[in-house]
């Protein structure tokens, strides 16, 4: 049996990925998880994920965001 999966709002997303990205409907956040080394986890209203880890903050985004547009890209059917 499946589960319905709910589509999360902006104000919800935005709690816990405060980073509105270039793709469309993806939300991000960059946590630091040790000195100069950075973590951008993204999400989009139905769940999906990307994740990325590095040292440069604003090319994992762009990565990030890029992987999240190729994701979104994929499952568009028309």
């Amino acid at each position: 049996m499946s589960q319905e999966i709910a589509r999360k709002s902006d104000d919800e997303l935005l709690v816990t990925y405060p980073i509105r990205g270039t793709a469309p409907d993806w939300f991000f956040r960059l946590d630091e998880t040790s000195a100069g080394a950075w973590k951008v986890s993204g999400t989009d209203r139905w769940g999906r994920t990307v994740s990325i880890t590095g040292h440069d903050e604003e090319d994992l985004l762009s990565r990030a965001e890029s992987q999240a547009r190729k994701i979104s890209n994929s499952l568009d059917t028309t």
